[in-house]
C-alpha cells in the first residue's frame, strides 16, 4: 500500500491477540482442542501447509492411506510398576502369523527448535499374497537427546514392539548412536541390560568388532543419491499401490472417543491417546511440502530448509520393507522351483 497498491497481506499469530487481551488463553486452548493441532498451527500461528506443483507426495494420495484406527502405545514410566498395566500392555496389538516388525530411526543430536529431531517409527509388515502391507502404528520425536540416551530408547521400543529388524541412519550424528547400540546397554529406568545390536548389511567405516556376537538386527543406512532416489520412489509406489497404511486423522480419532468419559475428563490421557495420530498428521504435512527435482535419472528432495525428519523415518522404514519383500519373493520363487528331467 505504501507503493500505491490497494492492499497488503501480513500474518499476525495468536500471541498478539493474547497480548492485547482480544482473546483469552482459555479460548485459545479450547479452539486448539476443537480443531486439532495442525489446523491450529495453520489458523492461529500462520504456519501454512500445502502442496504445490513441485510436490512429489500429494495430500489426496496420502489421505487415502489413513485407514488405521488403532495405534501402538509404548509403556509409560508408571506402567512399569503396575502389574495390571503390564498385563494389558502385553495383549496390545498381538503379532500376526508371518508378520514382520520394523523400527526406523532418523537421528539428530543438536538441541534447538531450528535443528532436526530424532524420529523413531514403528511399522508392521502384514503378509498379503506374497507381498506386505506396511502399517505405521507409532512415531515419536526427540530434540537434543545425547547418543547414549537415544540408544536406550531405541532398544526399549525395539523389544516392546517385538521388532524383527531395524534401520538407522548412520551418516553424521547417526554414527554416534550406532556405536552405543553396538554395545551392551543399561536401561536404568527399567533396570534392564540390553544385548549388543549388530549390522546385518555391509557398511564402510563401521567397527564390526565392537558388536561381535551381537543381535544382527540393524540395517545401516547411508543415504547417497541412489539410495535417496530408491527411498522416495519406493515410498511413492507403496502409496499408489495401497500398500502403505497410516493412522486416521486425529480429529476422526477424537470423534471415536466420544463415549469415553476419561478421554474428556483427563487431559493428559486424551493427549497421550491422540499423540500418534497428531504425529502422523504432521508427517503428512511435512511430506506434501517437500519439493523434488530429477538429477541424472535420480529423484531428489531439493528444498533443504523444509523439515523432513518424519519423511526420512518413514522412507527408511519403507525402504527396508521393500528389501525384505524382495528377499521373501526370491525365497518363495526358489521354493516353488522344481527340477524336470527328460529321458
Amino acid at each position: 500500500m505504501v507503493e500505491g497498491k490497494d492492499a497488503f497481506c501480513c500474518d499476525i499469530p495468536y500471541e498478539c491477540s493474547l497480548e492485547h487481551k482480544l482473546l483469552t488463553q482459555e479460548k485459545i486452548d479450547m479452539d486448539r482442542e476443537d480443531i486439532g493441532e495442525v489446523r491450529f498451527m495453520m489458523e492461529y500461528m500462520g504456519l501454512w501447509y500445502g502442496e504445490n506443483e513441485k510436490s512429489y507426495f500429494k495430500s489426496d494420495e496420502l489421505n487415502l492411506c489413513r485407514v488405521l484406527n488403532k495405534a501402538f502405545y509404548p509403556l509409560k514410566d508408571w506402567e512399569l510398576k503396575d502389574k495390571k498395566a503390564l498385563e494389558k500392555h502385553a495383549k496390545q496389538m498381538p503379532k500376526l502369523r508371518g508378520e514382520i516388525r520394523i523400527l526406523a530411526c532418523d537421528i539428530a543430536l543438536e538441541e534447538g527448535a531450528k535443528n532436526d529431531n530424532s524420529i523413531y517409527l514403528l511399522m508392521r509388515l502384514i503378509p498379503n499374497n506374497g507381498t506386505y502391507y506396511r502399517e505405521v502404528v507409532y512415531m515419536e520425536s526427540h530434540n537434543g537427546l545425547d547418543a547414549q540416551v537415544q540408544a536406550v530408547r531405541i532398544k526399549e521400543l525395539f523389544f516392546e514392539f517385538k521388532c524383527d529388524k531395524m534401520i538407522i541412519d548412520i551418516n553424521g550424528n547417526g554414527s554416534a548412536v550406532l556405536t552405543n547400540l553396538q554395545q551392551v546397554t543399561y536401561d536404568a529406568r527399567r533396570d534392564v541390560h540390553y544385548e549388543k545390536f549388530d549390522l546385518f548389511n555391509k557398511a564402510k567405516d563401521v567397527d564390526f568388532e565392537l558388536s561381535e556376537n551381537g543381535l544382527k538386527v540393524m540395517y545401516g543406512m547411508r543415504a547417497m543419491a541412489r539410495e535417496n532416489n530408491d527411498c522416495i520412489v519406493y515410498l511413492k509406489n507403496a502409496i499408489i499401490n495401497g500398500k502403505l497404511r497410516l493412522l486416521v486423522d486425529d480429529l476422526e480419532k477424537k470423534n471415536d472417543m466420544a463415549t469415553d468419559k476419561r478421554f474428556h475428563l483427563d487431559g493428559e490421557y486424551a493427549s497421550s491417546v491422540l499423540f500418534p495420530y497428531i504425529e502422523t498428521t504432521k508427517m503428512i504435512h511435512e511430506m506434501i511440502n517437500l519439493e523434488y527435482e530429477i538429477n541424472r535419472d535420480n529423484v531428489a528432495i531439493v528444498n533443504g530448509s523444509a523439515r523432513k525428519d518424519r519423511y526420512s523415518a518413514i522412507a527408511y522404514a519403507n525402504y527396508l520393507a521393500e528389501l525384505i519383500e524382495k528377499d521373501e519373493i526370491k525365497k518363495s520363487s526358489a521354493d516353488d522351483f522344481e527340477w524336470m528331467f527328460f529321458d
